[in-house]
């Protein structure tokens, strides 16, 4: 018999977000007997004796129809693949194989070949300083493989983000960069995309991008964020509630109306206002106070009967 030769693991679609397919490549299938593969997340020296010669993660090797491979002592004009691992993101997975009939074994090489692969990173907030002119994106993984790039672009279109050949060790640096932070145009609508990147497999670089999410670089509310599909799940017309301040106090009836300074209050959509459920001992019902838009700046609060007395009120203010 002669021993097989691979010529590296690689993952066949990168676009899954959990479990990729894996191609176990060959260069040399090796002769006589039937060639072996085995999948482990164990690394082990081909003097070690593991994997152990009758473990039963050796499987025949097969190619996409089932076929097993060719006998070839020689480099083939084409790479043989087997077809059938899977391997979770944000892994690194050890790739070993053999020629085996009865109890003889040749054990193939490298011993083992090693596959990495990304894990999916999601964009989890955007962030501006005060004055809009910078956008920070906050995005993680939970594996110590991947490493991370961005990219910031005014267009939803999705940038070229796959390994484009076999030697290329980062991604393109005109497209992604390694740092979270962008400088922004002040009411810009800009988005973004973050990469999951793993350097220096024995094979193809990994890679794994994640949905698209905007915002915009100015003091509105709400983040637009696609899914893996590109279908939009939440838009920046869909506005995110935000709870602004609470204003108490008192008021009387010889001072009502009163108004209450609140910054950059305005009746235009994006403000809104509650009256608290009433306070024990205070008005018996949030009726009893009107609360309209002032001013810039100001609401009115008001008292609908003519009781005498102060009475106490509480008032949330909300960005819709």
């Amino acid at each position: 018999m002669t021993a097989p030769r691979s010529n590296g693991a690689v993952v066949t679609d990168e676009t899954p977000t959990s479990d990729v397919s894996v191609n176990f490549n060959f260069a040399i299938t090796g002769t006589g007997g039937v060639l072996q593969v085995f999948q482990s997340d164990q690394a082990q020296s081909i003097t070690s004796g593991y994997p152990a010669a009758d473990d039963l993660g050796w499987v025949d090797a097969v190619d996409v129809n089932g076929n097993p491979p060719p006998n070839s002592a020689t480099v083939l004009g084409t790479t043989w693949s087997h077809y059938g691992f899977t391997q979770p993101r944000g892994t690194k997975l050890y790739y070993y194989c053999r020629r085996k009939n009865g109890s003889t074994i040749e054990l193939g090489s490298p011993y083992p070949v090693t596959e990495i692969v990304p894990s999916q990173p999601y964009i989890s907030a955007i962030t501006h300083n005060a004055s809009f002119t910078t956008a920070t994106l906050a995005s993680q993984v939970p594996d110590p493989y991947t490493t991370l790039y961005y990219n910031q672009s005014t267009t939803a279109v999705k940038p070229v983000w796959e390994a484009q050949s076999p030697t290329q060790t980062a991604p393109d640096p005109s497209v992604w960069q390694t740092s979270p932070t962008f400088a922004t145009i002040p009411n810009e609508t800009y988005f973004y995309y973050a990469l999951g990147w793993t350097h220096n497999n024995p094979a193809e670089d990994g890679a794994a991008i994640s949905p698209v999410a905007s915002r915009e670089a100015g003091d509105k509310f709400g983040l637009r964020v696609w899914d893996a599909l590109n279908n939009i799940r939440l838009d920046t017309t869909d506005r995110m509630i935000r709870h602004h301040s609470t204003l108490s106090g008192t008021i009387t009836q010889a001072a009502s109306p009163v108004s209450l300074f609140v910054s950059g209050i305005a009746n235009d959509g994006t403000w809104g206002m509650s009256n608290d459920v009433p306070l024990s001992g205070d008005y018996s019902s949030t009726d009893d106070v009107s609360l309209t838009f002032g001013s810039t700046n100001y609401i009115t609060l008001a008292l609908q009967h003519t009781n005498s007395g102060s009475f106490n009120y509480r008032v949330q203010v909300f960005r819709i």
